[in-house]
């Protein structure tokens, strides 16, 4: 276990607003005080949801409003330190109440949003040395301070590891076609036979994810750069695309 002690110093808290999404806002605000790393709370409700679905490229979408029961996660900048810019990531779990008795609460890990009127709360965890600053004021020098999380995460691992053998090429199967990245996408009126939801009308069709509405009504978008379509066939006056999935992580 790697432990790191920390501390905190500044508490950013505002109201988010209406329509704006959550993870951008937050993004938005790390970048703006200069949070390295911290945790995120909300509060409030919600418009819509999307979340991650149950498969590699695979979100959900619900439409509020929404009663949010909980919403926390972090902040953490990469490759940032003293006086450094870094890409900010931010990784939030999202529990909210749908608007009726009879749907299933929203639970998952946010991918976006729309709010109605939502409260955070960001903690910057600081570490010795930190010097809080006003929002787009310059940073500035610090003395040195005590490691971030990422290094203390790479200092604790001091056994050097053996680098991995690649692995084998394997021959392609007896009838293995190679992947179409230029495939066209089925249309609003077409059906996809997936393997794991059956088959489904499109609902939707835009940049690289396509909507299809699975049999209990419920709506989910599905990443066309992790799928592969095969050739469609004619039923009942519908063009009916089998598909496969490419990989999965």
């Amino acid at each position: 276990m790697s432990l790191l002690e920390v501390g905190v110093r500044r508490r950013i808290v505002g109201r988010i607003d209406r329509g704006a999404d959550v993870v951008r806002a937050v993004k938005d605000a790390a970048l703006r005080w200069n949070v390295v790393e911290g945790e995120v709370r909300a509060h409030g409700r919600l418009a819509w949801v999307e979340i991650a679905g149950g498969g590699p490229g695979v979100t959900e979408r619900f439409d509020g409003p929404l009663d949010v029961v909980s919403l926390h996660g972090r902040v953490s900048t990469a490759g940032a330190g003293p006086g450094e810019a870094g890409d900010v990531e931010v990784t939030l779990v999202v529990h909210a109440l749908a608007p009726s008795p009879m749907l299933p609460p929203v639970l998952g890990r946010l991918v976006a949003c729309a709010a109605i009127s939502i409260d955070v709360v960001l903690e910057p965890w600081e570490t010795q040395g930190s010097v809080a600053t006003t929002p787009g004021a310059t940073r500035p020098p610090e003395p040195p301070r005590k490691a971030g999380w990422a290094k203390v995460v790479e200092a604790s691992q001091k056994r050097p590891e053996r680098e991995a053998m690649p692995a084998p090429a394997l021959p392609p199967k007896p009838g293995a076609k190679s992947l179409d990245l230029d495939e066209p996408l089925p249309e609003v009126g077409d059906d996809v036979l997936h393997p794991q939801f059956g088959r489904c009308p499109v609902v939707d069709s835009a940049d690289d994810k396509i909507a299809i509405r699975l049999q209990s009504g419920r709506i989910i978008q599905l990443g066309a750069s992790v799928l592969r379509f095969g050739e469609a066939t004619l039923e009942e006056d519908r063009r009916v695309f089998p598909v496969e999935v490419r990989a999965r992580k």
